[in-house]
């Protein structure tokens, strides 16, 4: 094998014509007999274990019990023929489970973004009516379901590949039970799980809090990765579409620097809206003064206003009231549409380190609030640098840029051994 990577690796560098490489064999004083002999046996000798590779790799997929089988695929601990045609769906990298991690990743991606836009725009509900004709409850209710019947399968017949040299597949329930209970996983969703909701029954903390107290399902995010992970895995198991890692690295930092946009958003228009509803600064040195200004009120487009007569302010151009609570826009010209549009282009500058000043804050809260996001700009854009970096790196090793390279490399040694 060893003299194979050599012969192999002369040839890819001098990729001279059979004379040539006679030629050269003849200067170095090489037997071209013995020569021959030993890459015609190490040609015959190639084909023989390529062909029974082939004819393995034929039967692997049919014959549980070859070798090639037993080394690449992860073997079971039951046979396939006593686990039956349901709990096959359930093995690793099978159809349903591809599916079911992409419809997971498409509930986490949904949690990112509704739940905290939900808590930070949306008008709270001021009765239970109110609450259940909102467009998003009747779907949030779903999706908690999903979770919930989540949960219940991957404690009881999603299988799992062990770890250690040769993986083996455990499909017995009382092991995946087991599995799933003592990991990391099972606390996240049991967390993320909770129906805090119920509280809204207490009337000290009343319905208006639904959405606040939904935060509690925004810890299912720390599973977006893993999702993701899954969802490319069972694309290549199923249709053989395979993605680099340093291309996938780059899509999941571009992914979470919106992401983060849009927490970083709601989290700056959450600090006005709850101002606005203390009557007065989130800071406490200001407190004792009347709210009369926040970073809303001052941005070149207004996206609140101070009332004199009442001695309050807006929230999104309106008092928040009305006979429809659900109603997004609250204001014939400003609405959370514009709200949202405003903050997200604050905190998109902010992040870019652009910032041209027609939205600034206007005390200490806010001001904090706004170094932190600096803070993350510089994070989020170290590692979006460092994902290029490493795409940039594996084209210069294994794409064009490594080609051009051999050819260089090839031209240098012909002109150096004056080839014509």
């Amino acid at each position: 094998r060893a003299a194979t990577v050599r012969a192999a690796e002369f040839c890819e560098v001098f990729m001279l014509t059979k004379d040539a490489f006679e030629h050269e064999l003849v200067c170095h004083n090489c037997d071209l007999e013995s020569m021959t002999s030993v890459f015609d046996t190490i040609k015959a000798s190639n084909e023989r274990r390529n062909h029974a590779v082939s004819v393995n790799l034929k039967k692997s997929k049919e014959d549980g019990g070859s070798k090639l089988h037993k080394l690449v695929f992860p073997a079971l601990r039951e046979p396939l023929s006593s686990l039956g045609s349901f709990h096959l769906h359930f093995l690793p990298n099978s159809a349903f489970r591809g599916f079911w991690d992409a419809l997971c990743l498409g509930a986490v991606l949904h949690c990112a973004c509704w739940v905290p836009f939900n808590a930070a725009f949306t008008d709270p509900p001021t009765n239970a009516l109110g609450l259940v004709q909102h467009g998003g409850f009747w779907f949030d209710l779903t999706l908690d379901v999903l979770w919930v019947l989540d949960m219940t399968l991957r404690s009881t017949f999603f299988a799992f590949a062990e770890k250690g040299q040769q993986q083996v597949v455990v499909t017995e329930k009382k092991r995946i039970r087991r599995h799933y209970l003592h990991s990391s996983t099972f606390a996240q969703d049991l967390c993320a799980s909770l129906p805090l909701e119920f509280l809204c029954l207490v009337p000290e903390v009343g319905v208006g809090a639904f959405h606040r107290l939904r935060l509690i399902r925004f810890i299912r995010v720390v599973r977006l990765f893993e999702y993701t992970a899954l969802v490319e895995s069972a694309a290549a198991s199923a249709f053989g579409v395979r993605v680099s890692a340093s291309l996938s690295l780059l899509t999941r930092m571009f992914v979470l620097f919106i992401l983060v946009n849009h927490w970083c958003c709601c989290a700056w228009f959450a600090i006005h809206r709850y101002e606005v509803a203390f009557g007065t600064s989130l800071d406490s040195s200001s407190r004792s003064s009347p709210l009369t200004s926040t970073w809303a009120t001052t941005s070149a487009l207004p996206l609140s206003h101070y009332d004199p007569e009442t001695g309050s302010l807006t929230v999104c151009g309106s008092d928040g009231g009305g006979e429809d609570d659900d109603d997004m826009t609250t204001s014939p010209t400003v609405g959370a549409r514009d709200c949202y549009t405003r903050a997200f282009y604050f905190v998109t500058t902010t992040l870019t380190t652009v910032g041209y000043g027609d939205i600034y804050p206007t005390n200490n809260v806010e001001t904090l609030w706004e170094l932190v996001v600096v803070l993350l700009g510089c994070v989020m854009f170290a590692s979006i640098i460092g994902a290029w970096q490493a795409l940039l790196k594996q084209t210069d090793e294994t794409g064009d840029n490594a080609f051009k390279d051999k050819i260089t490399r090839l031209l240098t040694y012909m002109e150096y051994r004056e080839f014509k």
